[in-house]
């Protein structure tokens, strides 16, 4: 995932990371820019000269980033970390005031040692961009000998708070924020919330999640006590007016104001930071920055897929209202499985949540399952599965109704609208022909909706219902669970209606031995996850009870996730899917109180199979995701899970630390991507979809699922036959060698007894020899007479 600039820019083709890789320098330099010039004009109110101490301190915890303005937030953090002198205790005059009338000459010559000293500051101060290579950094990596400047420190923590703060924001969207609010961090926040539609009003800066975001920027930076500086951070949020006049001077400041200062650096916070009024200076400094309100407001996200991922998240929160609007019996027997598959949030009527129910209870009536289920779980994948096809088929009716309309444009309509078609289609008028019918477009939305009856869905969204709305109406304006009589007269009006059918039986696949097998293994297995969890939540409701003194009652649980490892580090076999713990969002409402809407509940719980009374926590939560904590687990795996903004959890606060300083096996670029791949690519659900499989009308489901057996058996073969073709090569090999090995030793003995027979004639011929010269010493030993008899008889014989 990751390129090797460090950012992981993604991209279809080279070009594509060429411009990436492009617009990061250029959004880096421009940073650096203004980061340089915040340390310029803090260097103007440091008094350097006459407490030599504060340069080292800049140099090492001077960072740009805060809760106050750059400048205000590099003069504090200085001081953070400086202990006052004893000339600032005693409120000693500074020495160059006193020497300041004796010459001009003097003064002039103090003056020159001044501005050659804040030149030397600032040479190790500035940064090129060419010196950053990951965002967030990889301390890991960082040797000693390694120069990170105070302002490269700086950038890096300004772009680890906003990953860390906003959910999916990759970096290259962070750092073009931090441009547009000129690296000013607390103006970046507000901008991202406007983009994002969280601004509409100026909240307290005292969450949890900031409080966590402060802290891994001042780990990123390598700051030397991360703790203290996100407690003094809120600290000097909090008493921002009083600092306002201490630090609002572009004089250096006065021996008083650094009094000043450390007396309100050492006050104890009381109380977290609860005034906006940080924020609102913050939008106020945006505002100059980016040329007034107007534009502010108008500022729209430039990141389609991003885009597209939040509207996601607002599209969860709309089905969550709807699965709370379903009376629990009629939602847990029957309509479950409506939702899942064809429960869009398009169609009669205006209002998305509406559409929801309304699709729900048509599809159910209109195609009744083959067989009746209790269920206490919607599936969570099923559940974000339907989300994305209801995503789809909403552009496709936008881009279907305006061809001119682009996917960028379409996702923003709808963004803005909180993905009611409505409200889209109006701002889209404004700028846009229509071009198509009703008809058209919702056939368009319907097939890429990936409706099981396409046709009959566009028939049916075009269809009017005047009866039926005062009852949803009535529901939604009070919101109030439909009773169980509500629903019913719902299905019984669409029974009395006819669409296209199902397809004949004949044409549905038969699924083959071993794929019915994996079907009915696979909804054993959904089972059996639905009947542990529930034990779960119930045991969860009954100690909450026990703390609260009311007794709630489930209305169905709608959403899990099994894998919450310990630590981040790893999963445990024993436990239920390898994981320790599991986050789980569930509906539960007052015992007894039928019409009211249920409370969304947040529960992290062991995985343990005879573990029930090993409970972590238990709270209710909001219902927007934009009020929640983040959850490193969740967001990784795609899940939806809605975790509380108080309170801690695993995968709240230590794996975004881990992440923040480059320990972590995964980046904050993978867990924007594989989050969202998580979520957009949610095609054949093993064990949800077998849980609903028809035999009578599922024949894409059975068609696909005799595909992926078939093609499994043939991989499987095609590895057995791999296997033996190398087991046979293997052992052609090894008579080979064996052959070799007999032929070695055969030409060895061979060898051996050439060497022995060489051997054998060689001593014979020494022994030859030997005679020979026997006969030679003898001979020469006899006197010549006898010498030549001796010729003579060799002569003769």
């Amino acid at each position: 995932m990751s390129s090797g600039g460090g950012d992981g820019f993604s991209g279809s083709s080279d070009s594509s990371l060429s411009s990436e890789a492009t617009a990061r320098r250029v959004a880096l330099s421009e940073l650096l820019g203004h980061i340089h010039g915040y340390y310029k004009a803090a260097l103007d109110r440091l008094p350097v000269e006459d407490m030599p101490v504060t340069i080292p301190r800049l140099l090492d915890a001077g960072v740009c980033f805060g809760l106050l303005d750059p400048v205000s937030n590099i003069v504090a953090n200085t001081f953070c970390a400086c202990e006052p002198s004893p000339e600032t205790r005693s409120g000693r005059k500074r020495k160059r005031e006193e020497d300041s009338s004796d010459s001009e000459a003097a003064a002039a010559g103090w003056q020159e040692g001044a501005t050659r000293r804040r030149d030397e500051v600032m040479s190790e101060i500035t940064t090129d961009a060419s010196c950053i290579s990951y965002l967030p950094p990889m301390l890991s990596e960082v040797s000693p000998e390694d120069r990170r400047t105070v302002a490269q420190r700086s950038l890096e923590g300004l772009v680890t708070f906003l990953v860390c703060y906003f959910r999916h924001l990759p970096v290259l969207e962070a750092l073009q924020y931090l441009c547009l609010a000129k690296a000013d961090l607390l103006a970046a926040v507000h901008l991202i919330e406007c983009s994002r539609g969280m601004g509409g009003a100026l909240s307290p800066i005292s969450s949890p999640t900031m409080e966590i975001a402060l802290r891994c920027a001042a780990m990123a930076a390598s700051h030397p006590e991360p703790a203290i500086f996100t407690a003094k951070s809120l600290l000097l949020a909090s008493r921002l007016e009083q600092l306002s006049q201490t630090l609002g001077t572009e004089r250096c400041l006065s021996l008083d104001a650094i009094n000043e200062l450390h007396k309100l650096l050492d006050e104890p916070i009381e109380q977290p930071a609860e005034s906006p009024k940080p924020v609102r200076h913050a939008a106020l400094r945006l505002n100059r920055y980016i040329r007034g309100t107007n534009t502010l407001i108008k500022c729209s996200l430039e990141f389609t897929d991003t885009l597209r991922t939040l509207l996601l998240e607002k599209i969860h929160v709309l089905y969550l209202k709807a699965i709370a609007r379903i009376p629990s019996d009629a939602l847990r027997s029957r309509h479950h499985r409506g939702l899942v598959k064809a429960g869009l949030c398009f169609g009669p009527v205006d209002d998305p949540v509406s559409n929801i129910i309304l699709n729900t209870i048509w599809y159910d009536t209109a195609f009744p399952p083959h067989e009746e289920l209790e269920m206490d779980v919607i599936g969570t994948k099923s559940l974000m599965r339907i989300e994305c096809h209801s995503l789809n088929g909403l552009l496709a009716f936008l881009r279907k109704f305006f061809p001119a309309l682009s996917e960028h444009d379409a996702t923003q309509y709808l963004f803005r609208s909180n993905a009611s078609l409505k409200d889209a289609v109006f701002r889209a008028m404004e700028n846009h022909d229509i071009s198509s019918s009703y008809e058209d477009a919702y056939k368009a939305a319907a097939e890429a909706s990936y409706h099981p009856h396409p046709e009959a869905q566009a028939e049916f969204a075009m269809s009017t219902f005047p009866k039926l709305l005062p009852i949803l109406e009535s529901s939604q304006g009070v919101s109030r669970t439909l009773t169980s009589s509500e629903v019913n007269l719902i299905s019984n009006y669409f029974s009395q209606k006819s669409y296209p059918g199902k397809p004949a039986q004949s044409s549905v696949p038969k699924l083959d031995p071993k794929t019915a097998d994996i079907v009915s293994r696979s909804k054993r297995m959904f089972m059996a996850d639905q009947y542990f969890i529930s034990r779960k939540v119930k045991v969860a409701l009954q100690r909450y009870a026990e703390e609260k003194g009311a007794d709630y009652e489930l209305h169905v649980i709608c959403g899990t996730n099994f894998n919450v490892p310990e630590n981040g580090r790893h999963g445990y076999l024993p436990n239920r899917k390898g994981y320790p713990y599991a986050h789980v969002n569930f509906l539960a409402r007052p015992k007894g109180l039928h019409d009211t809407a249920p409370t969304l509940f947040f529960l992290e719980c062991s995985n343990g199979e005879d573990d029930l009374e090993r409970q972590s926590l238990c709270c209710t939560v909001l219902e927007s995701p934009t009020d929640s904590g983040r959850c490193f687990h969740c967001e990784y795996r795609g899940n939806k899970i809605i975790h509380p903004a108080r309170g801690a959890y695993r995968g709240r606060e230590s794996d975004f630390q881990e992440m923040a300083c480059g320990k972590r096996g995964i980046d904050s670029v993978e867990l924007v991507g594989f989050g969202k791949m998580a979520i957009e690519f949610v095609g054949i659900l093993g064990e949800d979809d077998s849980v609903y499989f028809d035999p009578t009308m599922d024949s894409e489901f059975a068609q696909r699922m005799n595909d992926i057996v078939r093609e499994q058996e043939e991989e499987y073969e095609e590895m057995q036959r791999e296997v033996r073709a190398d087991l046979a090569r293997q052992w052609e090999v090894e008579e080979e060698e064996d052959e070799e090995e007999e032929e070695e030793e055969e030409e060895e003995e061979e060898e051996e007894e050439e060497e022995t027979e060489t051997g054998s004639e060689t001593e014979t011929e020494t022994e030859e020899e030997d005679e020979e010269k026997e006969k030679e010493r003898a001979c020469e030993e006899l006197p010549t007479e006898a010498l030549a008899v001796i010729s003579r008889e060799e002569e003769v014989s």
